[in-house]
């Protein structure tokens, strides 16, 4: 129940940011990019789940020194680029990060994660007007996720567009299936200079949502703008 209230109240607010509701595809949610390792049998791959491996211990390097090894082709080379880029990433190295998904989307034009990937490497930078272009761009033609909606919700944010942004929030439900308005409710008390109130708003959802991989994207977000 929920997570279709979620979706309708998500309509609303991305009518704020260029998508009207017929662009919302009600399935579309949070990519778990390891659950699609598993789905696609990526993690049976020879190699393949030694780098996941050496990425999920922070071991980037040895991460993109197993995946440059790694003979594939096809949709399996993007997702071998995409790890790739997202160790990068990491590393920030953002050039050589932009050319992996780049490179990925030449072997799957659609693939969602590089997708974000290109959009998030502008957000990391600093580059807020580029990065909500291009996460507007694809909520559009991919469909919206709360991770969507938290990206163009801080981009206006660091914007400076509190108006929007304070429309977005107001219509993020505080029951949902994910932890999204804690965290954007906590990026706004953050953004005003609020430590405090910020980090309570951090301590409860950890509370109402004790498992790891349910906060691991919003609070690798804050952490990435200095905010945890």
């Amino acid at each position: 129940m929920y997570r279709y209230v979620f979706i309708l109240t998500l309509a609303g607010a991305f009518a704020l940011v260029g998508c009207s509701e017929r662009d919302i595809n009600i399935d579309a949610l949070p990519y778990d990019l390891q659950q699609q390792y598993e789905q696609a049998g990526m993690m049976k791959k020879e190699g393949f789940e030694m780098a996941v491996e050496a990425f999920n211990v922070r071991n980037y390097e040895r991460a993109i020194e197993i995946l440059r090894s790694l003979n594939v082709t096809g949709q399996d080379k993007a997702y071998v680029l995409n790890l790739q880029g997202a160790a990068y990433t990491k590393l920030k190295n953002f050039d050589r990060a932009r050319e992996s998904f780049e490179n990925a989307l030449g072997h799957a034009s659609d693939f969602f994660p590089p997708r974000f990937n290109l959009a998030e490497i502008e957000f990391l930078q600093g580059r807020y007007t580029e990065a909500l272009e291009k996460f507007t761009q694809l909520a559009q033609s991919a469909g919206v996720s709360d991770l969507l909606v938290f990206k163009i919700y801080l981009s206006n944010l660091k914007l400076g567009d509190t108006i929007t942004a304070r429309r977005l929030l107001d219509r993020m439900p505080r029951l949902g299936s994910t932890p999204i308005w804690y965290y954007a409710s906590a990026a706004w008390e953050f953004n005003n200079g609020n430590m405090r109130a910020g980090r309570n708003y951090v301590r409860i959802a950890r509370e109402l949502y004790p498992a790891e991989r349910d906060r691991q994207l919003y609070e690798e977000t804050l952490r990435d703008l200095g905010w945890l």
